[in-house]
């Protein structure tokens, strides 16, 4: 499963953007998304994936990349 595609997909859909605007580098800034907005991502992208997001870490989530990774270390593919 490619994790990346899955969550620009995600985010793309959610933001009404592009999957070409989106790359392992985007970050929450080049998508212009505050605190509140980058939460409800994460609200969304735990219900795709089965998993949960600490508050926590939420700050250590930079890049689409970094969301993907973490897609992949937690969810489990037969779930999903």
């Amino acid at each position: 499963m490619d994790y990346l595609q899955r969550v620009r997909a995600i985010v793309a859909e959610h933001l009404g953007v592009g999957m070409n605007e989106l790359n392992v580098n985007t970050t929450r800034e080049d998508l212009s998304l505050d605190s509140l907005d980058f939460v409800g991502l994460a609200v969304l992208l735990e219900d795709e994936f089965n998993i949960e997001i600490e508050d926590e870490e939420l700050d250590s989530l930079i890049t689409l990349g970094d969301l993907a990774e973490l897609m992949a270390q937690r969810s489990d593919p037969e779930l999903i």
